[in-house]
Order: C-alpha cells, then structure tokens, then sequence
C-alpha cells in the first residue's frame, strides 16, 4: 500500500499551510485601544486598522456592535472636519497665502452653489421627470448665447 492513501478511521495528515498566508489568532481588543486608534487616526477605519494589526473589516463589524466606538468614531470625525473648517478659514484670510486661490475656489464649488458658484447647470425638465446635469466647459458660452466678442489665441 502506498505512504498517501491511509486506512479508513484514520486521520489524514494535514496540508502545511502556504507560506504567506498567516494563521488566523484571534486579537483580543479593548474598546479603549480602538478608541485610542480611533482618535489618533482622525476617526478613520481603515487607518486604525491597520494601526491595530487587524483587518478594516475586523474593524468596522467590532464599531458597528458597540454604541460607544460608533460614539467615538463620530465625534473624532466632527473634530477632523472642525479643523479642516479652522485651516480653511486661516488661508481665506490671508490673501498672501500660497494656496488663497484654491481655497476661494473650494469654498465657491461647495458653499457658494446655492449662489450658482458651480460648473453644473442643473435643469429640471417637467413635473416628475429626472433632474438633467449639463457639464460645460468654463472657456465654452453657454448654449443659445451669442458669441464672444473676444479674440480666440
């Protein structure tokens, strides 16, 4: 008989595992180590993850279980966007800075659309049809308009 085949009740051996693939042990986290990856990685999943060695899937199930971590997750991420407001404030006010420009744009594209800072026509057609969104090109007149009297080059 030959070393493969084993005799019926007896245990075959086992296949070695590849050897780039890790075997998977369970991580025993706290609330209070994913919280801290939490704040020190701006809220994001993916990035504490990785901090805590596990998988964002991991991850995310472990917050979507537990009220304090969702908690936790959300208000590292309203702090985040608190200081991103704070950063942009300081470039709008300092006509000199490096990146005034973008800014002002930014703060058009996103704030200012109520005001038709936007390089989307939105138009809607009828009662209950679907909204249609033109893109046009910023150097392109407007359909219909007449032309410009401004040399091309």
């Amino acid at each position: 008989m030959s070393d493969d085949v084993s005799e019926p009740g007896e245990e075959q051996p086992k296949k070695p595992r590849h050897p780039n693939l890790k075997a998977r042990t369970p991580i025993k986290l706290t609330v209070e180590q994913i919280a801290k990856a939490l704040e020190s990685n701006c809220g994001m999943v993916a990035r504490a993850a990785r901090k805590l060695k596990v998988s964002s899937d991991t991850l995310r199930q472990r917050i979507r279980k537990s009220e304090v971590l969702q908690r936790v997750r959300d208000e590292v991420r309203e702090a985040s966007i608190d200081l991103a407001e704070d950063n942009l404030v300081t470039i709008l006010n300092d006509p000199g800075h490096k990146d005034h420009f973008q800014a002002s744009k930014f703060v058009l594209h996103t704030l200012g659309r109520e005001r038709g800072y936007n390089d989307q026509i939105d138009l809607n057609i009828g009662s209950g049809e679907p909204k249609v969104v033109l893109f046009l090109p910023q150097k392109d007149p407007l359909p219909g308009s007449p032309p410009s009297s401004e040399p091309k080059g």
